[in-house]
């Protein structure tokens, strides 16, 4: 057997144990003869002082069958190790495999050793018991010292506490959430979307979209130029239904009625109050009691009075629109912003940053309310 190609010589096994004290350890050996002779065996302890491990401190901590036994021809055999110490340190054995009936002429000299290292660690479990009882001695002690108490504190927090996992906050929330999240300007329509990702899936089918649009946008722009003017028909339709709600209700439009009807109501109050302020300022005096001379002041007092009133109602007119259009915008929550998707990718942001910063500066409809009432 030994001239076979496939026969490798193996005179030693070695196996390293890890684990806290007083909990078992196992390995498993295992052996098969493929001889036609049946093989008689036992076991020999070999003495190894280990340097630094002091033979008077030893203590039994690998446990296994060292019986006498006989393994039959094609039999297999596993031999299971066990390592356990009641105590934490640094263990190690070596026995000898010996065969008692192989040939009285072989040279016996090359033995097959098995080699057995375990190292006994402290226990999580009573660690954490002591470190609750220190903690606790501690706080009875150091009542009146505050300071001293908290450093303490600290010092067991930053030596026993274990960093927390990254929390899976994918896992936590749907797809509608991550969309609105990651795209503020739209509604979450599943059809839509789903249509964008089967595209994406053609566009880049190595890829994976992340339900950003900028990035979608970004792929198609990749690409030549029939492909993507059909791509951008598509993207162009979702961005138009996607900018409005998906179910939007009675309440909403009634809303948005009542709030453009008292914007032109105010803006109907501002013609009286420059009416009578123009003409306190400019005391236009009625034509029976004028003069020709007079008559001429007035008349140029009141082409004035007009122009400045043309002018002034010029700027109402122009403030009214601007609050009809960021009282609409605030109930759509600022979504209703046309974007151009053949532009760069800087100037559609800054562009969306100046419009969402319009609507921003406009008064919320809840003031509109306040100053009409």
């Amino acid at each position: 057997m030994r001239e076979e190609p496939w026969y490798e010589d193996c005179t030693s096994w070695h196996y390293y144990f890890n684990v806290p004290e007083r909990r078992p350890g196992r390995a498993k050996l295992f052996l098969h003869n493929l001889g036609t002779v049946s093989i008689r065996y036992c076991w020999k302890k070999v003495n190894k002082p280990i340097p630094y491990v002091p033979e008077d401190m030893y203590e039994q901590a690998f446990f296994f069958n060292k019986n006498e036994d006989v393994l039959y021809p094609g039999e297999t055999r596993d031999f299971c190790f066990t390592f356990v110490s009641e105590k934490r340190g640094i263990f190690s054995e070596v026995w000898e495999f010996s065969t008692i009936n192989v040939h009285f002429l072989y040279d016996s000299s090359p033995k097959f050793t098995i080699m057995l290292s375990g190292d006994a660690t402290d226990n999580i479990l009573t660690n954490t018991t002591r470190i609750q009882k220190l903690q606790s001695r501690l706080e009875s002690k150091a009542n009146k010292f505050c300071i001293a108490r908290k450093i303490l504190l600290d010092i067991i927090d930053q030596a026993t506490t274990v960093e927390p996992l990254i929390y899976p906050y994918k896992n936590m929330f749907v797809e509608g959430d991550i969309f609105v999240v990651r795209n503020p300007i739209y509604y979450y329509h599943q059809s839509e979307v789903e249509q964008l990702k089967q595209t994406f899936k053609e566009i880049a089918p190595d890829g994976e979209w992340d339900l950003y649009v900028a990035s979608w946008r970004s792929v198609m722009k990749e690409k030549m130029y029939e492909q993507r003017m059909q791509y951008y028909d598509l993207l162009k339709k979702s961005h138009k239904a996607m900018l409005k709600p998906w179910i939007e209700d009675d309440s909403l439009t009634v809303q948005k009625h009542s709030i453009v009807k008292i914007i032109l109501r105010r803006l109907a109050d501002e013609f009286d109050k420059e009416h009578k302020a123009l003409s306190l300022l400019y005391n236009v005096i009625g034509k029976d009691n004028v003069s020709a001379a007079e008559h001429l002041d007035n008349k140029f007092a009141v082409s004035m009075k007009s122009n400045v009133f043309y002018i002034h109602m010029l700027e109402h007119v122009g403030d009214t629109m601007e609050l009809c259009a960021g009282a609409l915008s605030s109930l759509d929550r600022n979504r209703w912003i046309d974007i151009d998707f053949c532009r760069q990718n800087d100037d559609n942001e800054i562009n969306r940053s100046k419009s969402q910063l319009f609507a921003a500066t406009l008064p919320s409809t809840s003031s509109i309310k306040n100053e009409s009432i």
